[in-house]
């Protein structure tokens, strides 16, 4: 049998069977699927997951995705990699500067700001779309983690009455320590070769 990545039905039922039911419950488990979904929110962002995506900008301006939450990286149509600046520090740059800055809040989203107009590659850290379908993969690559991290929280809000809710968590965090091993362990994380593309350009700031 070939490998099947997780779903949200697999969280499901894994849950389920945690509290010792044999099906993932026909009804009122809103408070579960809350959680599971948290615990995916949660675990991207000890991960650091991230994605990229293409940024036209025009009059130096260019809307940011809806889940986008860090930037970390800025490329041109030239795989000029440009450098973060905060415009409230009164950096002073002119217009030959490959610079960006992101403007805007959560609420109303962000925007993409250059000092060129061009087509960008954006690397970011991002905000996980909840899963609602059975069918949902979970982006999360050791299902049992986002389980045992819901499992452990649902615990806690019902004053643990087994008293597990600790040793859930850390089986969480020990699933996550070994995710974030995995990753290193696969050679250099792209994190680190974000950071790379970054220093081995830096004669462009």
């Amino acid at each position: 049998m070939s490998y099947s990545k997780t779903t949200y039905n697999d969280l499901k039922l894994s849950l389920a069977y945690r509290y010792g039911e044999t099906a993932v419950p026909s009804s009122g488990d809103s408070n579960r699927n809350f959680w599971l979904n948290k615990a995916v929110q949660y675990m991207a962002d000890k991960l650091g997951l991230k994605k990229s995506t293409s940024i036209t900008v025009s009059s130096g301006e260019g809307t940011l995705p809806d889940d986008f939450k860090i930037p970390l990286l800025v490329i041109d149509s030239n795989d000029v990699v440009y450098k973060h600046i905060n415009p409230q520090d009164n950096i002073i740059y002119d217009s030959n500067d490959v610079v960006y800055w992101i403007t805007g809040n959560h609420k109303d989203g962000y925007t993409l700001n250059t000092n060129s107009d061009d087509t960008f590659t954006v690397w970011y850290q991002f905000f996980p779309d909840d899963m609602s379908s059975a069918s949902d993969i979970c982006i999360i690559p050791d299902g049992e983690a986002v389980v045992a991290y819901a499992y452990g929280m649902l615990r806690k809000s019902e004053t643990d009455p087994l008293g597990d809710a600790t040793s859930a968590l850390s089986e969480a965090e020990s699933r996550l320590a070994k995710m974030l091993y995995n990753e290193k362990a696969r050679g250099q994380s792209l994190r680190m070769k974000l950071l790379e593309n970054v220093v081995n350009n830096e004669d462009d700031f």
